[in-house]
């Protein structure tokens, strides 16, 4: 047992070598093409999450929605959200092999993984859909149906009842979840584990999103949102340091602030945000939190985390801030990846 467990490790470690530097690569190449895409072409069906997760929301939503009643029991609810989580696993399983065989047989310079890691992340059209919110929101006589829509179907949270500062603070919160959900970590999936890791990290994600309630799941959440727990373990801290560093060349972010927002006690809950974002709130000076409803009506009922003395009436403009701070975290991904490239080179 002992030369088994020695031999797999060994090989493991042999394979994870060799194709470090290339994953490494088409994930800097992955991520760049996002951005471009993002940015300078907005959205595709309004929503700034992954294809992936938009892919498994088309296949699974309904069945989600059928399946969850907040007056059933939570074994029952618990297993109904197992049952989603473990279809969402197997198709995952399938898509991963999938593009292993494709890659490994038909690799076409290399076009089968670039599309593997571009459909599970999400980077520029994050920043897109920020700055539309805060031009509808700040300039009179701009349509906002096109905008809200866009924040709506990417947050799942119901937008009609909620005034401009609601919206913002939203809307800012929920990209910096993704940052960490959408890129961080199925990019360290995929170098670890390959397309494997990629596809079933951004699913198992996926059915928190469209399905988790951000913990608030009643136990339909239980299963996917363990999983993802257990995956963060190793994309939190990642996402923690390059967003702190971030903080250096932001304009208009205080460092003290977001080391203050780190060892905060009041920091939420992981599936709301967690440590990431509380750093963030206290680095900007901004508020999170508070009650949303979902888009099928149900409440979520979220802890309050910022500063003291900032107000939940954030100015409409700070969203400048959270964009500058994304994007540059974005950038940090990608210097930090050439990096790895170049040490294991």
């Amino acid at each position: 047992m002992e030369n088994f467990i020695h031999d797999f490790i060994s090989e493991f470690y042999a394979v994870l070598s060799n194709s470090f530097p290339e994953r490494a690569g088409i994930s800097v190449i992955a991520i760049l093409l996002s951005l471009f895409i993002g940015l300078f072409f907005g959205v595709v069906k309004g929503r700034a999450v992954p294809y992936y997760w938009t892919l498994l929301e088309k296949i699974f939503g309904r069945f989600a929605n059928k399946s969850f009643n907040p007056n059933r029991s939570r074994s029952s609810l618990s297993f109904r959200g197992a049952l989603l989580t473990f279809f969402v696993i197997g198709i995952s399983l399938a898509i991963g092999s999938f593009f292993s065989w494709l890659n490994k047989f038909f690799p076409a310079y290399r076009i089968p993984e670039i599309l593997a890691v571009y459909l599970c992340i999400s980077t520029g059209v994050q920043i897109y859909i920020l700055e539309v919110i805060r031009k509808n929101l700040s300039e009179a006589g701009l349509s906002k149906t096109r905008a809200f829509y866009s924040l709506a179907v990417t947050t799942r949270y119901d937008l009609n009842k909620m005034d401009n500062h609601s919206i913002a603070r939203n809307a800012a919160s929920f990209s910096v979840i993704l940052f960490e959900r959408a890129l961080v970590m199925p990019v360290i999936f995929y170098l670890i584990f390959g397309f494997i890791g990629l596809f079933l990290s951004s699913g198992i994600a996926a059915v928190v999103w469209f399905a988790g309630r951000e913990g608030h799941g009643g136990g339909f959440q239980l299963l996917s949102a363990g999983f993802l727990r257990i995956m963060s373990l190793l994309s939190v801290p990642v996402s923690i340091a390059l967003v702190f560093i971030s903080t250096i060349f932001t304009p208009g972010v205080s460092i003290a602030g977001a080391f203050k927002g780190l060892f905060s006690k009041s920091a939420p809950p992981y599936f709301e945000g967690g440590v990431l974002l509380s750093m963030v709130a206290y680095a900007t000076t901004l508020v999170f939190g508070g009650t949303v409803k979902d888009v099928t009506g149900i409440a979520i009922k979220r802890s309050w985390i910022g500063p003291d003395k900032a107000s939940a009436k954030i100015d409409i403009n700070s969203l400048r801030s959270i964009q500058y701070l994304i994007f540059t975290s974005f950038l940090l991904v990608v210097f930090s990846l050439l990096l790895l490239i170049v040490f294991k080179g």
